[in-house]
């Protein structure tokens, strides 16, 4: 037999040929996709780094405030030395942050020259203090004021004739006056300045943010890049290799004619017969070993159908001699399927109907008040419940024994069951006892 004319030789060729055609393709793949995840690999670190560089800009400016706080609690400028050693290393690292973001300058400008202004405005904490800054300026201001009531409460107590008292009492309120104003005019400087400085604190805050959450956004955006280019690079392939296998298929485009057709048809007439089908032929010229398989398989269709008409005539006698063995005997006998209906009756059971047995097939038991004693049985035996065969003897039928026997398909489920009555005549009223 020559290599192509059988199916292990076509097998072995489409392997070798694919092999050959496939293995560069995949060691290309695996080049392109190694130098795909290089890149997303330096492209995500430099995003890391950036949003790493913005984090910390954000925590050692927290510091920076915490630092700002105690001086101003308890005085020690030691606190103010770490906030303006903190605040250079945030304007060094702003500015060496750049190169991760050449897209972010304006805002890093913008934050070095944030993060300077906050540093000079720091210095001026010190001032604050010294401008006798020992209570705040509001609680001096209400000592202030409370002086400055009780004093003109003494004023409009003392006579007219003490002047000298009165000028030296308009003397002291006049410098309550001063002070009062000095106080003022400290509380809205220092109000100003607290704002001003707020304003520069929130400034910080809110450019290291938008650092930090495009730091976030470029990360999101070349993950999704390397993931569409890991499912392109995916595509590419499979694409390649459906590709190949085009061309293989091209190149040996016997092999679909010569096995998975005929495949295909040996599956469908499978399928007919297994649904009782035995009328099917399998036309297949080929000379391989699909070809003898389909030859065979006819040989078998056809015993099979010799084999089914056989039975079915079997059956069809058998069926015969049921009808006429049932016709001739004394006892009653009933086909009832699983839906309680009368498939069969046979003359003799018609005094336990009280209708021609004609006019029982179709009815279901239920319409049937004399077959109502029977029905638990029936439905325990046609549920599976009950044991395939049993007699019975039912207290309506005493002077009857019923038989019950189970009717089954190939597969082996109940379709019908079998009912025999030796005495087939309407049961008898149970008497009612007393209580």
């Amino acid at each position: 037999m020559p290599l192509f004319h059988s199916i292990r030789g076509r097998i072995a060729s489409a392997i070798i040929i694919t092999a050959l055609l496939i293995l560069p393709v995949v060691l290309l793949a695996l080049y392109y996709i190694g130098e795909m995840n290089h890149l997303a690999t330096v492209i995500a670190e430099t995003d890391t780094e950036l949003l790493r560089q913005g984090n910390i800009i954000i925590r050692y400016f927290h510091e920076v405030r915490t630092a700002e706080r105690n001086y101003m609690l308890t005085g020690d400028p030691q606190y103010l030395l770490t906030a303006r050693l903190t605040l250079n290393q945030l304007v060094i690292r702003s500015e060496r942050s750049r190169r991760f973001a050449p897209e972010l300058k304006p805002q890093f400008d913008s934050l070095v020259s944030a993060l300077r202004a906050y540093n000079l405005m720091i210095d001026s904490l010190i001032q604050f203090r010294t401008l006798r800054f020992s209570a705040t300026p509001t609680l001096e201001l209400n000592r202030l004021w409370d002086q400055r009531r009780l004093l003109i409460e003494q004023t409009s107590t003392i006579p007219a004739d003490a002047q000298t008292t009165v000028d030296s009492l308009l003397n002291a309120i006049s410098k309550l006056d001063q002070e009062i104003e000095f106080y003022q005019l400290l509380g809205s400087m220092r109000t100003m300045f607290h704002q001003r400085l707020a304003d520069v604190s929130r400034t910080i805050i809110t450019l290291a943010e938008s650092i930090t959450s495009r730091a976030n956004q470029r990360i999101v955006e070349h993950k999704a890049r390397v993931t569409r280019l890991f499912i392109w690079s995916q595509r590419n392939i499979i694409t390649s290799v459906l590709i190949l296998c085009g061309l293989l298929i091209y190149l040996i485009f016997t092999l679909p004619r010569a096995v998975i057709l005929p495949l295909k048809r040996i599956t469908n007439a499978l399928h007919r017969v297994e649904n009782g089908d035995f009328d099917i032929r399998i036309t297949l010229e080929t000379r391989d070993e699909l070809g003898n398989l389909a030859r065979q398989l006819n040989r078998v269709f056809v015993r099979l159908r010799e084999l089914d008409e056989l039975k079915s005539g079997q059956i069809v006698e058998l069926e015969r001699r049921f009808r006429l063995l049932a016709s001739n005997i004394k006892e009653g006998v009933l086909v009832v399927d699983r839906n309680l209906k009368i498939i069969y009756v046979n003359p003799a059971a018609e005094p336990l109907l009280g209708i021609r047995p004609n006019e029982a097939t179709g009815k279901s038991c239920m319409e049937l008040s004399n077959l109502k004693p029977f029905l638990p049985h029936l439905q325990q035996l046609l549920s599976g419940a009950a044991s395939h065969q049993e007699c019975e003897i039912i207290p309506a039928f005493a002077s009857s024994a019923v038989c019950f026997e189970t009717l089954r398909n190939r597969e082996g489920t109940i379709i019908a069951a079998l009912v025999i009555i030796t005495n087939p005549v309407p049961p008898e009223p149970l008497e009612e006892t007393s209580s």
